[in-house]
């Protein structure tokens, strides 16, 4: 089983908080190690590990921002949102599906970018706001 680790943001003091960020209370509640609860609370926001690494092995959380470039194909390079899909229970991607009719939003199971040596980590949403999951965003991936 592996060990379930979780990155704080704090919203005051605009940064992560990693090493030991978070505990988790007797009744369930998670906590900034930092602050031990009450109005100080609500400033943090937690992101959970997803136990995978990047091709710099750098741990990939929800909320980051992956870059996934795949040797040839029309469809190589690809910005994805690391988000927990609640419905699949799982950790899951979105990112701007190019190969419909229509180009869409669409949602992956994250295991289906197993092969990490195509996936590095870009930004998370609250460091690089300006990367989204807009079609014309894909051009400058």
């Amino acid at each position: 089983m592996r060990k379930i680790t979780y990155r704080m943001w704090d919203r005051k003091e605009n940064r992560f908080r990693y090493k030991n960020a978070a505990r988790i209370s007797p009744e369930g509640n998670l906590y900034c190690n930092d602050y031990a609860g009450g109005p100080e609370n609500d400033r943090f926001v937690p992101q959970e590990c997803t136990g995978l690494r990047d091709k710099f092995n750098n741990e990939i959380h929800e909320g980051d921002f992956l870059e996934v470039v795949r040797p040839g194909g029309k469809w190589n390079k690809s910005l994805h949102l690391v988000v927990f899909d609640e419905k699949l229970a799982c950790f899951s991607t979105e990112f701007w599906a190019e190969y419909y009719t229509e180009p869409r939003l669409d949602t992956q199971p994250l295991h289906h970018l197993l092969n990490t040596n195509y996936i590095s980590i870009v930004g998370n949403t609250f460091q690089n706001p300006e990367l989204s999951l807009k079609p014309q965003d894909q051009e400058n991936v």
